[in-house]
């Protein structure tokens, strides 16, 4: 009974990602509305909370990045006893944070690049020993491809990391894996088809994200090959988890 149902996007909030987050939340209610709903969108943050104070019966987090994506929203939701669209807020504490995310993907025995974490100007030196190039450095809790590097010279590897640390705080070191880029969706307890990311940058970034118009998204012909039904398999199991 979509027309009966009432749904409030949450969009905005405090992360650097708060542009993103509202281009998001309106093509999310936009969407909604023409599928039937009642839909209003909101603004939160974590000095104002009263949008949840609105009337409704489900509530859609269209919020990217810090205290929309890291569990934080999610815990408020299943304290008032909401409901909500997503992950629960165990699950988005958990792979906001790159690097225990990783340690639970390795866990799980799906293969991921070697990676390390740098907490500090005191763990520069020992990276600098450890890795050789080319690595990617990116900070353990920011989305959208922020603060992301991928570094091919050594000497630059210090300064980078310097930089990173200052701006973002702690981050990952992880070798650096060449080819092509794909995505899998995740739709209850099932992998959607297997796409892949086209871009002219030198990486799917915040720009090749948001920005270009020329990012392509071109979904595998071959969808049934033993490559597209492995990459299915690994990332329903890693949303299981």
């Amino acid at each position: 009974m979509p027309d009966l149902c009432t749904v409030v996007v949450l969009a905005g909030g405090p992360s650097r990602e708060h542009g993103v987050s509202l281009a998001s939340g309106k093509s999310i209610a936009d969407a909604l509305k023409k599928s039937g709903f009642r839909v209003k969108m909101s603004d939160i943050s974590p000095d104002d909370i009263s949008a949840l104070d609105e009337k409704a019966d489900v509530f859609f987090p269209a919020l990217h990045g810090a205290f929309g994506e890291d569990g934080t929203l999610q815990k408020i939701f299943e304290q008032r006893g909401i409901t909500y669209c997503g992950s629960d807020s165990n699950a988005c504490k958990l792979t906001m944070n790159k690097y225990k995310a990783k340690l639970k993907i390795r866990e799980l025995g799906i293969p991921t690049p070697r990676f390390d974490h740098v907490e500090s100007d005191d763990d520069i030196m020992p990276a600098k020993a450890f890795w050789s190039m080319p690595v990617v450095v990116k900070p353990i809790t920011e989305g959208s491809s922020l603060g992301v590097y991928i570094v091919r010279e050594a000497e630059k590897l210090e300064k980078t990391i310097k930089d990173t640390l200052k701006q973002f705080g702690p981050l990952i070191i992880e070798d650096y894996l060449g080819g092509a880029e794909f995505t899998v969706g995740i739709l209850a307890d099932r992998a959607l088809p297997v796409i892949e990311i086209r871009t002219k940058r030198e990486f799917y970034d915040y720009d090749a994200k948001y920005c270009d118009n020329d990012t392509e998204f071109i979904l595998m012909k071959d969808s049934e090959s033993a490559l597209c039904r492995k990459m299915q398999e690994w990332s329903l199991q890693a949303a299981k988890g």
